[in-house]
Formats: C-alpha cells, structure tokens, sequence
C-alpha cells in the first residue's frame, strides 16, 4: 500500500503530556484527587488526634488552660497559638483506634474548672484498654463541649474508684453522642460510677451545669458494685450510661444498656439509698424529664 509520512512531534509536547498524566495517576486516589490540606481546627480540617502520644499532649494542653498551638503532629504550649483555652470553638478528630496499652491514665482531659470547651469528634474509632485508677478519672474530666463517635473499649476501673465513668466523669455542658463502652466486665469498688459517665452536671453545684444533652449512647459490659458503705444516710448510684444527673437542663435519649449489673450491697442503716439502673442512676434534684 502507500507510504504514509510520519507526522513529526513539536519537542518538548510528548514529553510534557506524559509527565502530566504521570503526575495526575499519582495523585488520584479512591476517584477523589488527593490534597494537602493543612488542619486549622475548622468542622472541615480538624487538628488529627491518631496515637497515645498526640493524645497526651492534646490533654496536657487542655489542662494547662492556656492558648496552644499544633506543630509537627503534635499539641504543644503556646501563649500565641490559634487554638484558644480549653480548645474553646474547635474541631478535634480521632484518626485511628488508640490503644493506651493499659497505661495508667492520671491526666483527665479538661481538669477542674479547667474543662473541655470544644468539639471531638471519635470518627467511629475506639480508645481501647484504658485504665483507671483514682477519683474522679475518665478519658475526660470535665467537659462542656462536644464529644462524638467514640467507643471505649476494654475499660479497667482499679482501686477504690469513686465519681467516674469511661468516657467522662463530669458533664458540664455541651453534647454526648453515639459514645458506647464495650468488652470486658467492670467492677466498681467506689461510689457514683458509671460505665460511661458519672455525673451530669456536678457534686456541689447544680446551678453551674449547661444545657446538656446525651443522645444515642450505651453499656454493653456486665457491671459489678462491690461499694460497702461506713456511714448512716449514705447514697450510691450505679448505671450504665450515666450514674448521677444533678442538672438544671438535660435531655437523656435513645441511650441503652445491655449488660447485667449487679451488687453485694448488704443495707446497713435505714436511710441508704442504693440506685441501680441500666441508663440512668438518680437524679438529686427535681429536673426536667428525660425520654
């Protein structure tokens, strides 16, 4: 048949437009074209939280009351940073399930009058084998702020424990939703303990506590109190979402609890007053109801 003459490139085109589609291939990844995005603590780049020792620094922040900043994967002090005290109106996210490999957790997030103010956001993951072993302990102290999409996994209450949960031991404020605790049995030792949270609102003061709100939560770990108490008119309360509400305005719902609790509480004195429940605990003072 006839020749045809190759029509001759432009140089530098073909080398070019294979470096392009090169490029392009690279950064495709699941159908989305894969960026670098920089977390500035928005709902839409949330500063990662992915290991223990993120975690620790995280709280560590938190607790020091301060502005801090997040530099090179981590949280660190810093009188100047972007992120306000208490992480007051920013986005937290948990990447990855973190194991604390049974490590003693002594640093609460949001100590005393120093509380959580922010948004974490659990991201469907899980803080397994996180151990417990003084009052008023839990992955967070005090929070006001909102907490998300959490599982606690394989909890360990040691010691005599009074006033705590899992998840948090005082809910000041803010919002608990689609946070669970699961696996192995707990044995409560102390008082005012449940799996998920001890207290909504606080001990002393129920004036101080928010609008709270506890939605689509649960226990599904067996419970065993072994409280005895030393004295008349004693109260104790053990559940597996929330042990004590002392609050002005709350709303507790769609929460449940599938795990058996039990007690070797033998009653000594007329007055005591032993509540055990599978949701909620007591409530000290008349409020609003919860469905």
């Amino acid at each position: 048949g006839p020749l045809h003459k190759k029509k001759k490139s432009k140089p530098g085109i073909t080398t070019t437009l294979v470096a392009i589609l090169t490029l392009s291939t690279l950064m495709w990844t699941n159908g989305l074209m894969a960026q670098s995005v920089t977390p500035d603590g928005t709902r839409e780049h949330p500063y990662p939280i992915g290991d223990i020792s993120t975690l620790i620094s995280f709280a560590q922040c938190i607790n020091n009351n301060q502005p801090f900043a997040f530099e090179d994967g981590k949280f660190v002090f810093d009188i100047d940073g972007d992120i306000p005290a208490g992480g007051a109106g920013t986005y937290f996210e948990q990447t990855a399930d973190i194991d604390m490999n049974s490590a003693n957790w002594n640093i609460p997030i949001g100590k005393q009058n120093k509380g959580f103010e922010g948004t974490y956001l659990g991201g469907g993951h899980k803080i397994m084998n996180l151990t417990l072993t003084a009052d008023n302990r839990a992955l967070f102290c005090h929070s006001k702020g909102h907490i998300s999409d959490l599982t606690i996994e394989n909890p360990v209450f040691e010691g005599t424990f009074n006033d705590g949960g899992a998840l948090a031991t005082y809910v000041m404020g803010g919002t608990i939703d689609n946070c669970h605790v699961t696996g192995n049995d707990l044995v409560f030792s102390g008082k005012d303990c449940g799996a998920l949270i001890g207290w909504v609102g606080q001990l002393s003061d129920y004036f101080k506590a928010d609008s709270i709100t506890i939605s689509n939560c649960s226990n599904r770990c067996h419970i065993t109190s072994t409280y005895q108490q030393s004295n008349a008119n004693d109260q104790n309360s053990v559940a597996g979402v929330v042990a004590v509400i002392n609050a002005r305005h709350y709303v507790v719902t769609r929460c449940f609890n599938t795990g058996d609790i039990t007690s070797t509480y033998r009653p000594k004195f007329q007055n005591d007053e032993f509540c055990f429940a599978g949701v909620v605990g007591r409530g000290l003072l008349p409020n609003y109801p919860s469905s």
